[in-house]
């Protein structure tokens, strides 16, 4: 359930403004798809130990995956590492997409934050 929360920041901080709407939703649907599927497999499998081992395998192929992905342009922008969030940005977009504009919205909110308080 700790994954829940990060995933919902994840989507809106490294999503597409014009796709982050669409999923937003995504981590309640899997949510209640891993319920689903502990149950169906608590049902199938006898014994409680297979079912652990079993489970068990998913949180740390998640934990493996987490270090391919790379750092939230926001969070780098407030840590003032402009470079490495213009990099990450690109990285997230892809090679043919021009974030200039995008990432320039990043930086322009992190300055109105920091003036407003």
């Amino acid at each position: 359930m700790m994954g829940y929360p990060c995933a919902n920041v994840l989507v809106s901080e490294v999503v597409h403004p014009s796709t982050r709407g669409y999923l937003g939703v995504v981590p309640a649907i899997l949510l209640s798809i891993g319920m689903f599927k502990v149950y169906l497999l608590g049902y199938l499998v006898t014994s409680w130990r297979v079912l652990t081992w079993i489970l068990l395998s998913q949180p740390i192929l998640i934990f493996i995956a987490l270090f391919s992905i790379k750092e939230s342009p926001y969070w780098l922008v407030q840590k003032d590492r402009k470079e490495e969030a213009l990099r990450s940005l690109q990285w997230y977009r892809g090679d043919d997409y021009d974030v200039t504009e995008e990432f320039d919205e990043i930086v322009t909110k992190k300055q109105e934050s920091e003036k407003n308080g």
